[in-house]
Formats: structure tokens, C-alpha cells, sequence
């Protein structure tokens, strides 16, 4: 028996085909890093050429699924199967496109977003012979994109309720405008452009101490919220109160970089507060201060009396006659004799008296001097009764 056999070398092949495994595993191993697959299409070709990365990020097995054109089209959410159709004519038709972003539904009804791109591939004259493709999975950054889209939007309609509700400026850490709304500028009477790059001193109404900005100062200086009511001053010098509270913003090292006020208009508040307190301790006909501001006077005298030992007096005075003015002429005549009797002991009083209605035609009044109060309060009530003997015209009639 003789056998007659030929021995030939391999080893570079199977080395080559060794580096091409590899090369297919490395491929495979960047795929699924990357959430990337590939696929290709030749024309005439009843399916496409899917990598395993597509089949892993579409939840498919390439035993039980053919990826034919009408069925990949059914797996693509009905709103997009009309993008990727067209698409895919277009990379057919060698026309050069970017990427699209496509919706696939997978058999667990997750919806898988993808960014599809492909190019043509052309035969050696330049004929469109096929497409070569990628689709990279990016769901989760559409979530993250989706996510923060709903922030923002829920930012932004936070803001615009907060800009319809209240008076919101930025300052930064010298008290230079950066930011108002537009309540801002209604409330203020300034334009945007006025306030903007402006100290907020143009606001001050004078109406606070330096004491007060400085204690404002201090807190927010140090981090700290400060919140309480503030007068300011619009551009005709009209004022009005806001509730204020200032934020204000740290940077990295834990120092304020800004300074955020949010304000609410409390100008009519406080102005019905201003006319409570005036009706309070005013008489509403002559607008003398009335026997609350009587009893407050009385105090503060007597305290100066026991602490420095100054003088005062107490003048009572009513009106003889003025019930016959009453019931002769009318209640109308007798409260105009009221009024212009108020206005002239205004004018012979020093500033430094009280001049106070009691109620009906009483009237009283507290004199400080530092002379001879004795001396001073005789001669007051002299002048007093020349004043009141002095004739009153009420309508026409002389009393």
C-alpha cells in the first residue's frame, strides 16, 4: 500500500481568520458599549443585515426574527414609519442625509428612541447598490432630555406666577440692578432700561434710617434671609410699601454673589392702616387730635415733668351760647362755628402745644414753657378769649 498525501501551510489563515474573529468580538463588545448596531441593506434583497447590537437594543433574537423591510417598519412607532420610509428611499436614491430620530416599540411595549443614520452604498460605476447603516440607542438620554424639558417648562410657569403675583428684582453685591420684572417697573414707574445697571439707592425714599438699611445690610451680607416692610419711592417721588424679603445667593466659598427681592404691594394696606390710626386719635370734623391724643400728650408731659422738671398747664374752654347756635341756626352753622373756632386756635398756638376736641364744644389744650408757666398760661387764655370773642360768620349771620 503506498499513499501519496500534500501538506500545505495554513497558519496565516487561520491567523487571519483568527484577528478577523477578534476583530468581530471587539466590534460586538464596542456595540454594546456604545448602545450602537449596524445593519445593511442590498437592492433586491428581501431582509436586512442586522448586527447583534440591533437585535439587543430592539429586545429581538435573530432565531426568531427576520428583519424585512414591512416588518421593521411595523416595529417603528405610527407616527414615525413615514420618516423612516422616506429615509430610506432617500439613502436608495443616493441622496446624502443626516441622521433621524425614530421611535421603535418593543414586544414589552417599551418605547426604545434611536438615532438612525446610513449612507448609500454604490456599486464600482456609481450605481446605488445598497445602504449601510447605524442606529445608536438613546432613550436614556431622551428621558434626561424629556426631564429636564419638564423642569424648565414647570420653572418657567413657576416664574411667570411668581412675576403675575409679586414684585421681584436682582441685585448684585453692591446693590447694581441685574434683573426686574415687570411689576417691577410698573410699580417703580421706571423702564427696564433705567433700572437695569442702576444702584437701588434710586429707590430710597428717605423714609427709613441709615440704621435700618444697615442692619439689612448685616444680615444678608452674612447669608441670612431678611424679611420686613419697606417704603420706596417711585420716579414721580410717590412712595409705596412692599413686604420685602431678600434672598440671597452663595457661591462656591459660601458668600453672596446676589441679592433676589421679592416684594408684595402693601401700599393700600398700609395707607388704611395710616387713615385707622388717624381716625383714631382725630376728631373727624375739626381734625384736632381727639382725647387719645389728649391722654398720650398728658403722659409724655408728665414725664418730662418728673425727669427734667419741666413746666406745663392745661387749658378747658367750651363755647357759651353754642346750643342756641344749634337749635337758632342748625346743626350745619354749628359745625361750621366748630371748624373755623379749631382753625383759629391752630393759628395762635406754637407748635409745641397740643391742641385737642374733647367732643361737642369742649376743647383743650396743653402749653409747655420753660418760663413762668403761671404767667404764660394767663396770657394764653387772654388771647384765647379775644380769639373766641372775635365775631364768627355762619352763613350770612354774624354769632
Amino acid at each position: 500500500v503506498r499513499m501519496l498525501g500534500v501538506i500545505t501551510d495554513i497558519s496565516e489563515r487561520k491567523q487571519a481568520e483568527a484577528l478577523i474573529e477578534e476583530s468581530r468580538d471587539n466590534l460586538a463588545r464596542a456595540e454594546k458599549m456604545a448602545r450602537l448596531g449596524h445593519y445593511k441593506f442590498e437592492r433586491g434583497e428581501a431582509t436586512l443585515t442586522w448586527s447583534h447590537g440591533i437585535y439587543r437594543i430592539l429586545g429581538l433574537s435573530p432565531s426568531t426574527f427576520t428583519p424585512t423591510i414591512e416588518v421593521v417598519l411595523n416595529l417603528v412607532h405610527p407616527e414615525d414609519r413615514a420618516i423612516l420610509d422616506q429615509y430610506r428611499r432617500d439613502i436608495m436614491a443616493g441622496i446624502e442625509r443626516d441622521s433621524v430620530t425614530l421611535r421603535f416599540i418593543r414586544s414589552d411595549g417599551e418605547i426604545v428612541y434611536v438615532e438612525n443614520w446610513a449612507k448609500p452604498l454604490r456599486a464600482g460605476e456609481g450605481t446605488v447598490r445598497g445602504m449601510f447603516g447605524t442606529i445608536k440607542d438613546i432613550t436614556d438620554h431622551k428621558k434626561v432630555e424629556t426631564a429636564l424639558s419638564q423642569a424648565n417648562r414647570e420653572l418657567v410657569e413657576k416664574q411667570y406666577a411668581i412675576d403675575q403675583a409679586v414684585i421681584v428684582d436682582v441685585t448684585d453685591v453692591k446693590g447694581i440692578i441685574t434683573y426686574t420684572n415687570d411689576n417691577f417697573c410698573k410699580i417703580s414707574g421706571y423702564a427696564r432700561e433705567e433700572l437695569l445697571g442702576t444702584n437701588h439707592r434710586i429707590l430710597n425714599s428717605n423714609v427709613h434710617s441709615k440704621a435700618f438699611f444697615r442692619d439689612i445690610y448685616r444680615q444678608i451680607t452674612a447669608g441670612q434671609v431678611w424679611r420686613g416692610e419697606m417704603c420706596n419711592k417711585t420716579k414721580d417721588g410717590s412712595l409705596f410699601w412692599v413686604d420685602t424679603t431678600i434672598v440671597p445667593e452663595l457661591g462656591a466659598n459660601g458668600e453672596p454673589i446676589s441679592y433676589m427681592s421679592i416684594r408684595i404691594d402693601i401700599t393700600a394696606h398700609k395707607l388704611a392702616e395710616a387713615k385707622i390710626s388717624y381716625m383714631a386719635n382725630h376728631d373727624s370734623l375739626t381734625g384736632l387730635g381727639n382725647r387719645a391724643v389728649l391722654n398720650a400728650k398728658l403722659a409724655e408731659a408728665l414725664a418730662r415733668l418728673r425727669r427734667h422738671q419741666e413746666p406745663f398747664a392745661v387749658l378747658l374752654m367750651d363755647l357759651d351760647g353754642f346750643k342756641h347756635v344749634n337749635d337758632s341756626l342748625g346743626h350745619a352753622a354749628g359745625d361750621i362755628l366748630l371748624k373755623e373756632l379749631a382753625k383759629r386756635l391752630s393759628f395762635t398756638l406754637r407748635e409745641t402745644d397740643t391742641l385737642v376736641r374733647l367732643g361737642g364744644d369742649e376743647f383743650a389744650i396743653i402749653q409747655d414753657s420753660k418760663e413762668s408757666q403761671r404767667e404764660a398760661a394767663i396770657a394764653l387764655a387772654i388771647r384765647l378769649l379775644e380769639l373766641v370773642g372775635e365775631p364768627f360768620n355762619l352763613e350770612g349771620h354774624n354769632v
